[in-house]
């Protein structure tokens, strides 16, 4: 018997294409990441972006959307079609990684990046 589950998850040849927005133009994609399924060890699947995953020319905007809540986006694409779209994509999912700050205990200025949590669906 298959198992049900299967479907539920990326194939181990699939892309995860992993991307990052401000929220203020989220049509805009500031920068991001290609990385292979089979190279993720396990899911959940914990990520940071670097200054190399920031596209070209968008250092400036960037660097203002830091400043507040980003909109993080995973579309797992097909091995032979890694630049999907979202209409191509076999799963994909969307959340906010909130800017947190004021918490008791924080200094005036510090502030805390909230993972976003993404369903792959």
């Amino acid at each position: 018997m298959a198992n049900p589950t299967a479907e539920l998850r990326p194939m181990s040849l699939d892309i995860l294409v992993i991307t990052f927005r401000s929220m203020e133009h989220p049509d805009q994609v500031l920068g991001g990441a290609r990385v292979p399924v089979a190279k993720a060890a396990r899911f959940p699947l914990a990520f940071r972006m670097f200054p190399k995953n920031i596209l070209p020319g968008q250092q400036e905007a960037t660097n203002k959307a830091m400043e507040g809540d980003l909109l993080i986006q995973v579309l797992v694409c097909p091995e032979d079609n890694p630049k999907c779209t979202q209409v191509e994509s076999r799963m994909q999912s969307q959340a906010v990684a909130k800017l947190i700050r004021n918490l008791p205990g924080q200094g005036k200025d510090q502030t805390i990046r909230a993972p976003a949590t993404l369903r792959l669906e």
